[in-house]
């Protein structure tokens, strides 16, 4: 709530404050440039961090702003790239080399390195929330990167032969691909949402029953999904599933009830067990 608060004062106060020319009128030159590029830093910088609480991937845009891209933009097309403001596309270079690393960052998540945690033991749910996040990270990545103004920006690459427009053209290529895999993915798991919450709250003697008609729908997931469709996307949502057993199973059975042989809960234990692992081998026989 503070951070909010204080990027709000940010934006609407500070920042106008420190750019307003009247202010700067008094200062030398380089001063007044330099009083700009601080504050342009400072928020995108917020900015930034404001996207990131939100899950969303925010990119950065150069200083001189939307209206001097676009006049600069019809500049560059109009002679053929012949004119064009050096300092601007030294700008607008580095800002895609920023870019490059964001995108980066985004496309190299995998749901399998959270299995990898030592001392963490995710359920499936946290697969469907992450393809969840990652579908919502990537579609603001690409509408931010078929904006009128990243689009100007790139036009000015291309019309002036920069080196960092194939850059720019296969960042974006790349973003796409990864939107197109993360919709496919979110669209197949969100009917399995139902069934791994029914799991989550059962009692574990009860799951067994309920593992034939998941086990069905993980399958159609597997034959029907276009990107889900190989071993190790089912082998991370099967560890998961696994990992939510043991879950149950742990919160079923007290520890000191297994070296009491009479135990009935001992014995509704094992039974279900064999319900498991019977339900798995018939599903999986059959797929």
């Amino acid at each position: 709530m503070h951070f909010y608060t204080n990027s709000h004062i940010c934006a609407q106060v500070i920042a106008p404050i420190l750019k307003n020319e009247k202010n700067l009128a008094k200062f030398p030159q380089c001063v007044a440039d330099d009083i700009k590029r601080q504050v342009h830093e400072l928020s995108t910088s917020v900015y930034q961090i404001r996207g990131h609480i939100k899950g969303k991937t925010l990119l950065p845009f150069p200083q001189q702003g939307a209206k001097r891209i676009e006049a600069e933009e019809a500049r560059v097309r109009e002679s053929a790239g012949e004119e064009c403001d050096m300092t601007l596309k030294n700008n607008i270079e580095a800002i895609i080399i920023k870019w490059a690393y964001q995108s980066d960052e985004v496309l190299s998540k995998d749901s399998a390195n959270l299995l990898n945690e030592e001392g963490k033991y995710p359920g499936p749910m946290t697969e469907i929330k992450f393809w969840e996040a990652k579908c919502m990270n990537l579609d603001s990545l690409y509408e931010q990167m078929k904006a009128p103004t990243t689009k100007n920006m790139a036009s000015i690459l291309e019309n002036t032969d920069s080196a960092y427009y194939p850059v720019f053209r296969s960042m974006f290529r790349n973003v796409v691909a990864a939107l197109n895999e993360a919709q496919d993915i979110t669209l197949y798991l969100k009917p399995l949402t139902q069934h791994f919450q029914c799991l989550e709250i059962s009692d574990f003697p009860d799951t067994g029953s309920q593992l034939r008609p998941l086990m069905h729908c993980v399958c159609i997931v597997y034959s029907s999904s276009t990107y889900y469709n190989s071993p190790a996307r089912i082998i991370v949502l099967m560890q998961e599933t696994c990992n939510l057993l043991v879950e149950a199973a742990r919160k079923y059975l007290e520890p000191s009830s297994l070296f009491q042989a009479s135990d009935r809960s001992y014995d509704i234990f094992s039974s279900s067990c064999g319900v498991v692992q019977s339900s798995y081998a018939i599903k999986l026989g059959r797929s």
